[in-house]
């Protein structure tokens, strides 16, 4: 969950139920009519043809029993039903193919997800794509049911015959098909410009009166799908947000991010459906530029690609290197009132790993800023994980949230203002949320929260950076002799046994510290001091 405190009180969905959650999905894609299929046998063989009587140049041209021997079925549209997340786990490892959860062969208007209407809510989405005949060997068929839409498709690249002539006589035939077709505006695009830059809004809340920096940013890393007709190519935003397809598509192209890293995190919306943006079609001939803002969708676009800076920064831009879970992670995007939960189960049985939920307990929007932090803090969670699975879940309530709050406090500080993890008070206009950290003892020795800024203390020698309340209104700032290296306390939970017990945690947090080597004596009666006076005394567990 999160450690932003104006949050903590939020209403969380009940979790237990997926198909609570499977329903809090982004807006649904519809769909329109059926396209044409341009690359039809038939409509090929004719374009050949047509062109033909058209063409009055030179030139030693296919027979009618050639063409017939040439313009053949070269690639399959199928789809395919995994039946459960191994099954789904395995087909996304194939690399080689583009899946979509949506039909190819339909006009599509914009969304972020799509849900097949005769399919539950509870059960993940068929999974669409179009590969070259010679390809279907290799797909990983664990399972899945499998069903070919049409093989009446013939794409002159994957045609053996293709090197046989230049690529003149192709695009001449191409063109010619999708004349006849009816797409002569997809006909007259053919030299698209297969990039462009895309950006989005960034929202950053200081402390001086909630005040709001905005500001608009290049989006890193996102993937980036183009596709038209039965092609389709992708490619990843750079630092600068810019991207360029990794294979040319012809004719106009449609655009759309992917929330997601093979291999690393998808993004969903809802509890199963893939989260997509549709970006749309974009001038071919030119490098164009596309920003993410917070109406697009209700919101639901720039929330998407928070939840997708925040896990990208977490296994990409990461500075201290932290444990990273050896497995893909699946986010939930959910559009209700909440914060984030880690869960494990959800990694054996089904639905997301990660749930972060798009507004807080007020019904609005979150800033992108929190949607952020929320992220990392959940995937601060899979990192402690990743040491083991029972140093995660034999291991103290307080002991797992602080340790998160740390992996979120850097992350967030490091991402909007790298400067103020040294001295936060040198940029007062925009001192982070995250950066001014507190907690509150009452009189019965209670902690108001179980996230609390311990590890921050560890390594964060600015005394303003978080203090205690110990039974308001007496304030104490924290110290600023201590400065462990975050990997000391990521190394701390990869060794000590732990347990429940929140007193024999610190105490061999304790112990733990004064034991490293060339830590001076000051500093051990320091640490003394901090984990006798401000911890072991009071309760944490809620």
């Amino acid at each position: 969950m999160s450690s932003c405190k104006k949050d903590i009180n939020a209403k969380f969905p009940d979790i237990s139920n997926p198909v609570g959650d499977a329903q809090q999905e982004g807006i649904k894609m519809q769909l329109g009519k059926k396209m044409g299929n341009p690359y039809s046998i038939s409509n090929m063989t004719a374009a050949y043809w047509s062109w033909r009587s058209k063409f009055r140049g030179e030139g030693d041209f296919p027979s009618g029993d050639e063409i017939a021997q040439i313009i053949v079925s070269t690639n399959t549209y199928y789809r395919t039903l995994p039946i459960d997340e191994e099954a789904y786990e395995l087909l996304r490892q194939d690399t080689t193919k583009e899946f979509f959860d949506f039909p190819l062969d339909y006009e599509l208007s914009g969304g972020n997800t799509y849900r097949d209407p005769n399919l539950e809510d509870t059960v993940l989405s068929w999974q669409y794509t179009v590969v070259p005949n010679s390809a279907l060997g290799s797909q990983r068929m664990t399972g899945e049911n499998i069903e070919i839409l049409t093989n009446d498709i013939f794409l002159p690249e994957n045609s053996p015959y293709y090197n046989e002539f230049d690529t003149t006589f192709w695009n001449a035939i191409e063109n010619e098909a999708l004349i006849l077709a009816g797409y002569p505006e997809e006909a007259a695009a053919i030299n698209a410009y297969k990039g462009g830059t895309i950006k989005i809004f960034q929202e950053v809340v200081t402390n001086l009166t909630n005040y709001v920096a905005t500001a608009i940013v290049p989006l890193e890393g996102a993937k980036i799908v183009g596709r038209n007709f039965w092609r389709h190519a992708h490619g990843y935003t750079d630092v600068n947000g810019l991207f360029t397809l990794n294979k040319d598509l012809r004719g106009s192209i449609n655009y759309f991010i992917k929330w997601e890293r093979p291999g690393k995190y998808d993004i969903r919306s809802g509890w199963y459906g893939q989260a997509w943006s549709v970006i749309g079609k974009k001038p071919t001939t030119s490098l164009w530029e596309y920003t993410i803002q917070p109406s697009d969708r209700d919101g639901f676009d720039i929330f998407y690609g928070s939840i997708h800076r925040g896990a990208y920064d977490f296994f990409y831009h990461d500075p201290w290197g932290f444990s990273k879970p050896s497995a893909r992670i699946k986010i939930g995007g959910l559009k209700g009132e909440g914060t984030g939960v880690n869960s494990h189960a959800a990694s054996i049985l089904a639905g997301p790993d990660i749930r972060v939920w798009k507004k807080s307990s007020n019904g609005l929007n979150k800033k992108t800023d929190l949607v952020y932090g929320t992220t990392i803090h959940e995937f601060g969670h899979s990192s402690h994980r990743s040491l083991g699975v029972n140093r995660l879940i034999f291991c103290s309530n307080m002991f797992r949230e602080s340790y998160a709050n740390m992996i979120e406090w850097l992350f967030c500080s490091y991402k909007h203002f790298t400067a103020d993890l040294d001295s936060p008070t040198n940029n007062i206009e925009y001192s982070y949320n995250y950066v001014k950290y507190s907690f509150d003892i009452d009189n019965n020795n209670l902690s108001s929260t179980l996230y609390t800024p311990m590890f921050i203390d560890l390594f964060d020698v600015d005394t303003d950076n978080t203090y205690i309340y110990i039974k308001s209104p007496s304030s104490t700032n924290m110290i600023e002799s201590i400065s462990f290296d975050p990997l000391v306390l990521e190394h701390f939970l990869d060794i000590k046994p732990l347990n429940a017990q929140e007193d024999k945690n610190l105490i061999d947090l304790r112990d733990y510290l004064k034991a490293q080597p060339n830590t001076p004596a000051n500093v051990d009666t320091d640490i003394d001091n901090y984990i006798n006076t401000y911890y072991l005394p009071y309760k944490f567990e809620k």
